[in-house]
């Protein structure tokens, strides 16, 4: 009660400051003023909403933004707080996860959030994730637009989206070691070290990486990471975007587009990939998309 009571009287005041005519005392007024600002205050919250936000390092944090605002806007935002230079905001967009599809949601840049959030839980979590890979990480000038992409690589590799070779596979593993964790010791790391590096190997490929983690010894954070991105960059899978589409049989395929060329995957297995500079023609057609190249032809429906 003591806070109505402070707004009334703030009211009474400011209405009674008038030189040509005094409200003090009028009891209706100063319920009618405080009244106003109450449900102007009740109309600003309800035009707001606060967005959970998942950033590329883990963390979580909470953006309260218009009803109005854009994805474009909420980008902005989460990267701004991570200190990314805004030439590279291109990069990046927003993914939501959802339950009845295989791989995670675009969310449309220049749509609403309204819109786009249609239907989803208020607490519903979004992910920063890269959109737009380089072809070549050299033409990133700034070190944290770097360890995004590292970081966002690291978790392609994890989920299974960039296909290696065993012996491939456990030096990127290496080199994700000697940069999260520094030079091997037996003293200062346990037999099952491997396993705080999130990264999904059997007992025979823990050990080869724990072989090469071995061999990068004195490597500084800088050097690991540019000479992961470097094998990273040829890789089948690199910075491949994952839609979940359909063949000319209605089979359900996922058809990847990334800086390398396309691939289609049925289930976990891709079978096949074609370079761009293959392609001869892309044909897009209501809702089917059709790629044509030296060798194959591709074909795929929404």
């Amino acid at each position: 009660m003591s806070h109505l009571e402070g707004t009334a009287s703030t009211y009474t005041t400011r209405l009674c400051s008038s030189p040509k005519k005094s409200f003090a005392g009028d009891a209706h007024t100063v319920k009618m003023a405080w009244l106003t600002n109450f449900f102007r205050r009740r109309r600003h919250r309800a035009i707001t909403r606060q967005y959970h936000v998942v950033l590329q390092d883990g963390t979580e944090r909470t953006f309260e933004l218009q009803r109005t605002a854009t994805v474009q806007d909420l980008v902005e935002v989460s990267l701004l707080s991570m200190s990314v230079p805004a030439p590279y905001h291109y990069m990046f967009s927003l993914t939501v996860t959802n339950s009845s599809q295989q791989n995670p949601r675009w969310l449309r840049l220049r749509k609403t959030l309204k819109k786009e959030l249609k239907n989803t839980e208020p607490q519903t979590k979004l992910y920063v994730t890269v959109l737009m890979y380089p072809k070549s990480h050299f033409v990133l000038e700034h070190k944290v637009v770097r360890h995004l992409l590292y970081a966002q690589v690291c978790k392609d590799l994890n989920d299974g989206r960039i296909k290696c070779t065993s012996d491939v596979m456990a030096q990127l593993t290496g080199l994700i070691a000697q940069a999260q964790l520094g030079d091997y010791s037996e003293r200062t790391l346990q037999s099952d070290y491997m396993s705080r590096l999130n990264v999904k190997m059997s007992p025979k490929h823990e050990r080869m990486a724990v072989e090469q983690h071995k061999l990068r010894r004195g490597l500084q954070t800088d050097s690991c990471i540019e000479e992961f991105l470097n094998m990273a960059e040829g890789l089948n899978g690199y910075g491949s975007i994952l839609f979940d589409l359909q063949d000319e049989q209605s089979h359900p395929v996922v058809l990847g587009c990334g800086p390398n060329g396309i691939e289609v995957l049925e289930g976990n297995i891709q079978t096949l990939s074609i370079k761009w500079e293959t392609v001869t023609i892309i044909n897009i057609r209501y809702r089917t998309i059709n790629f044509h190249s030296d060798t194959t032809y591709v074909s795929a429906m929404r």
